[in-house]
């Protein structure tokens, strides 16, 4: 699997000039790989989009986390 893997990456970069992004939250190698597939007959507009949205899905998750950890230290100050 992992060979295969690595010749979509391949093809992909190739293709869009850009790396395979997704946020699934399944980080399943197969689930991965079907969706690289499907993504990849997209024209390069599409694909564009698609991969801007998935990237602005992690940004905002990792945002929500950080500003998890932020009030969890506040509570714990305020409390101390």
């Amino acid at each position: 699997m992992m060979r295969e893997m690595l010749h979509w990456d391949r093809k992909y970069r190739a293709k869009f000039r850009f790396e395979f992004i997704t946020s699934t939250e399944t980080w399943l190698s197969q689930e991965i790989l079907d969706e690289v597939k499907v993504r990849y007959e997209n024209t390069f507009v599409v694909e564009l989009d698609i991969a801007a949205r998935e990237e602005f899905k992690l940004i905002e998750h990792g945002l929500e986390r950080l500003w998890e950890r932020k009030i969890i230290n506040f509570l714990v100050v305020e409390l101390v």
